[in-house]
C-alpha cells in the first residue's frame, strides 16, 4: 500500500492527516491497526514536496512545477519525488 501526502505546499491539512494514520498504524493497542500491519506492506511518503515546502512555495516545486502535473511522464532530475514514487508504484 502506497500513501502519499502534501504535494502542494498549502496543503498543511495533508500533514495532519499523514501523522494521524501514522498514530494509527502504528498503535501497539489497536487490532485493526495490527490486523493491517500483518496483511499488508506500507511505503509511506509524508511529504511529496518538502523543497517547495520548506521554501514556502504555494503550489510549486522548487522547479516552479505543480507536481500534481507531472505524473504521466515525471522527470528523473526535475520531478524526483513523482519519479521515484512512480518507479516505486511499478
Amino acid at each position: 500500500m502506497v500513501l502519499t501526502a502534501r504535494v502542494h505546499p498549502g496543503e498543511t491539512v495533508g500533514s495532519w492527516m499523514m501523522r494521524g494514520l501514522l498514530f494509527f498504524l502504528t498503535d501497539p493497542h489497536n487490532k485493526e491497526a495490527q490486523l493491517l500491519r500483518d496483511n499488508f506492506v506500507f511505503k509511506i511518503i509524508p511529504m511529496l514536496n518538502p523543497d517547495g515546502v520548506i521554501n514556502g512555495n504555494y503550489r510549486s516545486s522548487l522547479a516552479g512545477c505543480d507536481l500534481n502535473r507531472r505524473w504521466k511522464a515525471p522527470s528523473k532530475l526535475i520531478h524526483p519525488t513523482i519519479y521515484n514514487v512512480k518507479k516505486l508504484c511499478k
